[in-house]
């Protein structure tokens, strides 16, 4: 599947420049994202933290202050990209159809590493204690509202044999398709097959109205 999940973090990263400090911290929110999104919350310990972001504890703490609200950088970073890729995918379709299915397939793809699947940062998170804490709640629910915005606008595109949706429809059935979407992801990493979930995605897609 294209794009991969290697190319989603060079795209997060593109507009990195070097500041005045001992290190970049863009370069250390990479490695904090990379390692939050492959080992969750709570599968990172601090140790483990500092060095998948290659600094020292002091700049860690004079940067970031926490692990939380580092975690929390990661997945603003995460949802804002996220969020550039799926309405840039969706102005270059014509249909809804053929939007749809590019950012479910899009989407995917992006999460498919070189040592497996890694899911959604959002889907992932929701299922760990620290979705407990109000500040994550507040993410993950804009997290859903970012998935939901980006199929609304795919459900706006014209279909030549179908009538337009109105906004009460669209708003049902964006909806439907995030909570597929991170129901799909779920099933990437338990198992199910590259071809599986392509028959899923089809399938999916031929139900839309």
């Amino acid at each position: 599947m294209s794009p991969t999940y290697v190319d989603f973090l060079e795209c997060l990263f593109q507009k990195a420049a070097m500041r005045s400090k001992a290190f970049n911290p863009d370069d250390a929110l990479r490695g904090a994202l990379e390692r939050f999104w492959s080992h969750g919350y709570h599968g990172t310990n601090m140790p483990e933290l500092m060095a998948a972001m290659g600094i020292t504890r002091g700049s860690f703490y004079g940067t970031f202050g926490s692990k939380i609200a580092a975690f929390t950088s990661a997945f603003e970073t995460y949802l804002a990209s996220v969020d550039r890729f799926g309405r840039r995918t969706v102005s270059g379709c014509a249909g809804r159809r053929e939007a749809v299915l590019q950012v479910l397939t899009g989407i995917l793809g992006l999460t498919q590493a070189e040592d497996g699947w890694r899911g959604c940062l959002i889907g992932n998170t929701a299922r760990e204690a620290v979705a407990r804490e109000k500040d994550i709640q507040v993410l993950l629910d804009r997290g859903m509202s970012v998935l939901c915005e980006i199929f609304d606008l795919a459900l706006a595109l014209p279909e030549a044999d179908a009538p337009d949706l109105d906004p009460g429809q669209r708003t049902t059935e964006a909806l439907r398709l995030a909570t597929f979407l991170q129901g799909l992801l779920v099933a990437s990493r338990c198992g199910a097959t590259e071809d599986d979930l392509t028959r899923l995605i089809a399938r999916e897609v031929e139900t839309l109205p």
